[in-house]
């Protein structure tokens, strides 16, 4: 039986920018009111949040923060999750119910006593039916798969070193013999409707979704072919 290998580091939770391109309608107002006179034309830019008064997206463009209605905006990179959707887990929207709705209405606290929590930019190795599992993914996503007799399940931020993980892997991989299967990945969508600013700045963190990526191309695994679950910080993954 392989120990249990776990590695933590400093609890600190990081969302990143995704990149969008924008239709610009003239005059746009950026986020005090001024008028930016960008003209009608496309921009490209980051996502920075949302702005639950009016439900616009907030880009960053050419340094400054603007509003812009969400049909003119187009997602640039391949995370999977954007603000305003609905948890495929619980199918509930974070973005409209206040923190303590979400963990009332889903399994987390339920689930949570039931097998062994792996912490954020953490990740363990157990025996295939050991249940592990991890909850609050906020902006993180999470990887789970199974090597012949082992499972792996890493909660990974944008700040997450995956290369221990990768050798930690490849360690079991050579000594198992066999490839990894039953790859999952779920991705977070940010966080509760009672942040108090009206910007959100949890946006979805496509650098989380990129790190398991920097995985999956090392173990020679297509993200095309692996499950990618939209789930929301209040539940429970992996069991």
């Amino acid at each position: 039986m392989v120990p249990r290998k776990t590695r933590k580091q400093k609890q600190r939770q990081n969302g990143g920018f995704r990149r969008v391109r924008v239709r610009m309608p003239a005059p746009i107002w950026n986020v005090r009111g001024v008028n930016m006179n960008f003209g009608r034309h496309i921009k490209e830019g980051e996502l920075y949040g949302i702005d639950k008064k009016t439900g616009d997206y907030v880009i960053l463009i050419e340094g400054k923060l603007v509003n812009v209605e969400a049909a003119d905006v187009e997602f640039l990179n391949t995370a999977v999750g954007a603000l305003n959707k609905t948890c495929a887990t619980c199918g509930r929207n974070p973005q409209r119910l206040d923190e303590r709705s979400l963990f009332e209405q889903s399994n987390t606290l339920k689930k949570a006593k039931s097998g062994l929590h792996v912490r954020q930019n953490a990740y363990t190795i157990q025996p295939k039916n050991t249940p592990v599992l991890t909850y609050g993914l906020a902006t993180c996503s999470a990887l789970s798969m199974v090597i012949g007799k082992q499972r792996f399940l890493a909660h990974i931020s944008a700040d997450t070193d995956v290369m221990s993980m990768i050798l930690a892997i490849v360690e079991v991989i050579k000594k198992e013999k066999v490839r990894p299967t039953e790859v999952k990945v779920w991705t977070g969508l940010g966080g509760s409707a009672n942040d108090e600013e009206p910007i959100l700045r949890n946006s979805p963190s496509f650098y989380s979704f990129e790190n398991i990526g920097r995985i999956l191309d090392v173990l020679q695994i297509s993200i095309e072919d692996v499950p990618v679950e939209d789930t929301c910080f209040a539940e429970v993954v992996g069991l």
